[in-house]
Parts: C-alpha cells; sequence; structure tokens
C-alpha cells in the first residue's frame, strides 16, 4: 500500500519482510526448474491450501508432529506459487486474491484446530483466547484491505523487484515472517496455546494502532493537498 505524504513514507520503509522475501526468492528460484511447465502458480496455491487443511486437523486430534510438517510444507508450496508466477510471468489478480484467500482461511482456522484438543477448553479459556484472536485478525484485515482498495496500487516495477506481492501492505508490528514465527511456535508447542495466542492478539492490536495512524497521516496529507490545489486552482 501506498500513501501521500509521510503515510507514503511509512510503507517504502524496509521492513522484515521485504528482505526475507528476497532471500526466499534466491532459494527458491533453483527449484523452478524441477517444476514441469504445465504446472501453473495457482495449482500451487491449491496444493498447498489442501494440505493447509491439514494442519487444524492434525492439531484437532493433538498431533502436533504432523500439524507441523502440514504448515511447513503449506508454507513451502505458499512461497513457491508467488516465485514461480514471478519466474514465469504468470502473475495475475486472481492469483493474488486465491493466495490471500488460501492464507488467511488457514490463519483463522489454525487456532480453532489447537483448541479443541486443549484440556481447558472444558473452561472456556482456550475459546475465549481464540475469539479476541480471530476478532483481531477481522479488524486488522478490514484495515488492512480497506487501505488496498483506496490507495495506489505497487507499480510493476516495484512488485517485481521490492514488494514481490500484489498489493502494498501498510508496515506494522506483526507481518508474514513474524506470523509464520508465532504460528510455527503455536502449532508446535500446543501447552503454550493460550500464551502464544495471548501474546499474538496483543501484537495484532499493536499492528491495528500502527496501521490506523499511519492511514490517518496519510489521508490528512491527501485533503491537505487537495484543499491547496483548489485554492490556487
Amino acid at each position: 500500500m501506498n500513501g501521500t505524504g509521510d503515510g507514503h513514507t511509512q510503507s517504502e520503509r524496509i521492513m522484515l519482510d521485504v528482505a526475507t522475501r528476497r532471500i526466499k526468492e534466491r532459494i527458491l528460484r533453483p527449484f523452478l526448474s524441477l517444476i514441469p511447465i504445465f504446472i501453473h502458480p495457482t495449482h500451487l496455491t491449491f496444493v498447498g491450501f489442501c494440505i493447509g487443511l491439514l494442519i487444524p486437523l492434525c492439531s484437532a486430534f493433538a498431533h502436533p508432529r504432523f500439524a507441523l510438517t502440514a504448515w511447513l510444507a503449506n508454507r513451502l508450496l505458499d512461497g513457491l506459487d508467488g516465485t514461480l508466477a514471478r519466474q514465469r510471468q504468470q502473475q495475475t489478480n486472481w492469483g493474488g486474491y486465491l493466495d490471500i484467500v488460501c492464507d488467511f482461511t488457514i490463519y483463522s482456522l489454525i487456532p480453532i484446530g489447537i483448541a479443541y484438543s486443549r484440556p481447558e477448553t472444558s473452561s472456556a479459556s482456550a475459546w475465549t483466547a481464540v475469539a479476541y484472536l480471530l476478532a483481531s485478525f477481522h479488524v486488522n484485515n478490514v484495515i488492512l484491505f480497506y487501505l488496498a482498495a483506496v490507495l495506489p496500487p505497487p507499480s510493476a516495477a516495484e512488485i517485481g523487484e521490492k514488494e514481490m506481492t500484489s498489493l502494498r501492505l501498510l508496515p506494522a508490528l506483526v507481518e508474514g515472517t513474524e506470523s509464520l514465527a508465532i504460528f510455527t511456535v503455536m502449532i508446535a508447542l500446543p501447552n503454550w496455546f493460550l500464551a502464544v495466542t495471548c501474546t499474538m492478539t496483543t501484537l495484532v492490536v499493536v499492528n491495528v494502532l500502527q496501521r490506523t495512524w499511519v492511514a490517518r497521516e496519510a489521508f490528512a496529507e491527501e485533503e491537505s493537498g487537495k484543499i491547496l490545489k483548489t485554492k490556487t486552482s
């Protein structure tokens, strides 16, 4: 995402996700030659999504090792589909949409699956933690995608060289890399579920506050520009 004025500056900061995407690209590119030409990036997205559905299922039946294996496979395919699309110039809005929907579906189902396996479920504490986490996801995503809709999209050059995504996302405390680490701990160590869930909820709330502040500055600068333009015309 991008705004005008100070909002623009905020979105152009070098964030951890930008650095890790570049590292991921360098690691995954040598493996692209092993993928047959008839395999489309959306095929990888769909397979990754199907594997991802095993994560909450295995977690619900208290099999964290299987769930962790499915999670890592899901993340690998999630990285490969975008890299393949960029390498073969097959990036599409449909592919970006499908990738985001699949990702957030899995993100939402993981804590639900883990909560089913927890002994504290009977006291409702696990479900309360899940409810607050999913509520924070919902508010954060509303902000994220509303801003993606109203602020200018990244240029083709920026998508290929810097953003490497179909949307420009305002930077925040918890992005893709941090989410990967937190979900990995949540899946691998279900006994820490309540602590990890409460921590992630708090961090996502910080995201909401950060992006709200940046959006306010961006829109205020935009309005100031419109007023100045009106006065000078």
